[in-house]
């Protein structure tokens, strides 16, 4: 909303700067001028994305969006249900922290799990229900990892035929990025120690 009021005053201001009423800019579009007056005012509810374009293209201004990262998406039930499976696997000894945002001002993402060892190390763990492009998964846990100034990273994956013949799909990329078993994972982390290297858990 904020947004969209800046570009409300943007239109204002190159509306008065071409010598331009309201009236004839909404005669352009094809729209009342009462939605232009609340557009310019920064009252935008109600008035799509194609219509503040439009408003825009009559004053001389092309309107430009993108999308980029930001936060963490909605975890739907299935991820809920695999972190809640996780947690017993979890020596006592460990903290165990849920939804743990990342250490830097202004940064919207988070931990779904953040462990803390006995020895300090902190471990950062995204749990997946379903995992679509591999690479970019990988990639977006790694930057993670460093931007989270974690010790160690787990990627926490349901036990599923999509997920099994994912592994067999990229299984060096994966043993790569995870050089650690699920099993071994495992094993330590029901000890109270860190696995000895990142690592991918089926459950």
């Amino acid at each position: 909303m904020l947004a969209l009021a800046d570009l409300g005053r943007q239109c204002r201001d190159a509306r008065t700067g071409a010598d331009l009423t309201q009236a004839a800019i909404a005669r352009a579009v094809g729209i009342d001028r009462s939605w232009v007056s609340r557009f310019e005012r920064g009252d935008a509810s109600g008035i799509s994305l194609v219509t503040v374009s439009q408003l825009l293209a009559v004053v001389g201004l092309d309107l430009s969006c993108r999308a980029y990262p930001a936060g963490d998406p909605l975890r739907d039930t299935p991820q809920l249900g695999l972190l809640g499976t996780f947690r017993p696997k979890v020596s006592p000894i460990v903290g165990f922290g849920t939804e743990v945002p990342l250490p830097i001002v202004g940064d919207l993402r988070s931990w779904d799990v953040l462990l803390t060892f006995p020895d300090e190390q902190l471990w950062g763990v995204e749990g997946e229900s379903r995992v679509g492009d591999v690479q970019a998964r990988c990639r977006s846990l790694m930057r993670k990892k460093r931007d989270g100034r974690v010790d160690g990273a787990i990627l926490l994956l349901s036990r599923t035929a999509h997920h099994q013949q994912m592994l067999k799909d990229h299984g060096p990329l994966l043993e790569t990025t995870f050089p650690v078993s699920s099993a071994e994972a495992l094993a330590a982390l029901a000890e109270g120690h860190a696995p000895r290297g990142d690592a991918l858990i089926l459950l």
